[in-house]
């Protein structure tokens, strides 16, 4: 079986490290790490349909990507969608490896917030991808998961994926209590928080009353009393001994409860008395 090299050992023992910092050790730890919120890659949005302020996606290939300087060096990213509209994207931080991903003729979608600029409508730092010609559109929203550095969104999406596919999923309370309760079964819940549809109302999502967080409140409830009665029994299985009122017992604590009082030296007002 081959070995890591000692580079790539370290690399994992970093990502495990940051990792952990968040709470992600086990499988079921990704399972259960919930989005924070999620946008919608689901459209493209003509170019010339963007509004100030809202978040959408643009499909477009670039016709002129340039390094200019103002106050700072920037890239300017100019990209045409189908329908003939333009938009500019400008990057204040960039590196050199984005420059040949953002080459002219390339096919490209980006997700960012519409803003007026002297160019007309323009993006700063969207989210750039290279795509294929008549790529399809992804079919739930994209989640936005709490992280940390050097844990990207990307990755993480990954990672939760296989997780949810590694775990025994399988739903105890669903025989007893489905028909009781109008309950989603535990994966779907876990799968719809993960990947919503697009027609999921954002809502919903947002308040934490989707059905499927309905399912995951509904569980932690009954795991919070079982924890209580697991606590309760183990109080009561460490009661300290009932004591036998014997005659050594009653003159233990005839001495215990005497009054005290000092005497001799330790006594000062006795002795200026």
């Amino acid at each position: 079986m081959a070995r890591a090299s000692p580079a790539a050992a370290a690399t994992g023992r970093d990502m495990a490290a940051r990792l952990a910092a968040i709470g992600l050790r086990s499988d079921w730890d990704f399972v259960l790490h919930l989005p924070l919120r999620y946008e919608d890659e689901t459209v493209v949005v003509p170019a010339d349909a963007l509004r100030e302020g809202i978040e959408a996606q643009v499909e477009a290939t670039i016709t002129a990507a340039n390094v200019v300087f103002r106050g700072r060096r920037q890239l300017h990213v100019t990209a045409r969608d189908d329908a003939g509209g333009t938009l500019v994207l400008r990057f204040l931080h960039f590196y050199p490896s984005q420059l040949k991903q953002l080459a002219v003729g390339k096919r490209i979608r980006a997700f960012g917030t519409a803003r007026g600029g002297l160019a007309g409508m323009e993006m700063v730092h969207p989210r750039v991808r290279g795509i294929r010609e008549g790529e399809a559109l992804p079919s739930a929203l994209t989640p936005i998961y709490p992280t940390t550095a050097g844990v990207p969104q990307a990755w993480l999406r990954r990672r939760i994926d296989r997780a949810l596919q590694g775990v025994d999923l399988h739903d105890v309370l669903m025989e007893p209590l489905g028909e009781r309760w109008p309950l989603l079964p535990l994966r779907a819940a876990l799968e719809r928080l993960h990947h919503p549809p697009p027609d999921a109302d954002a809502t919903q999502l947002a308040e934490r009353s989707d059905p499927a967080w309905q399912r995951l409140k509904f569980d932690e409830l009954i795991a919070q009393q079982i924890a209580l009665r697991f606590a309760r029994a183990a109080r009561q299985r460490r009661r300290a001994p009932v004591l036998r009122a014997d005659g050594l017992s009653r003159k233990l604590l005839a001495t215990l409860w005497r009054p005290w009082r000092p005497r001799g030296p330790s006594n000062p007002a006795g002795r200026r008395r």
